[in-house]
């Protein structure tokens, strides 16, 4: 499991949330995370649209009340993961060149 966020560099204002990335061994060990019950109360889910007791709909539902946005990557993502959360941004919200972050990796 990877995990980023803005405690992991400098930032004026505290971070709201906590980002984590499971990294599944493979398609079928993703195949069996996305089947397991408690997945969709684990990670983050876009464009959900519920009907009851009436129908809506939100852009993006993150677990434990918006504090983590979590996402399950097969290994072909690992590198797109990598390659975003060891980018240093600026103020302006685009990446300062030449400058680079870690993040946390946790082995379950």
């Amino acid at each position: 499991m990877w995990i980023d966020g803005g405690f992991v560099t400098y930032k004026p204002t505290p971070p709201k949330d906590v980002d984590l990335v499971y990294l599944c061994r493979d398609v079928s060990h993703m195949a069996v995370m996305l089947l397991s019950d408690s997945i969709a109360e684990l990670i983050t889910l876009g464009d959900v649209i519920f009907g009851f007791p009436f129908a809506a709909g939100v852009k993006r539902l993150q677990p434990v009340g918006g504090l983590v946005d979590a996402f399950l990557a097969l290994p072909s993502a690992q590198m797109y993961w990598a390659t975003q959360w060891s980018m240093i941004k600026g103020p302006d919200g685009k990446r300062v060149p030449g400058t680079r972050k870690g993040f946390v990796e946790v082995s379950l």
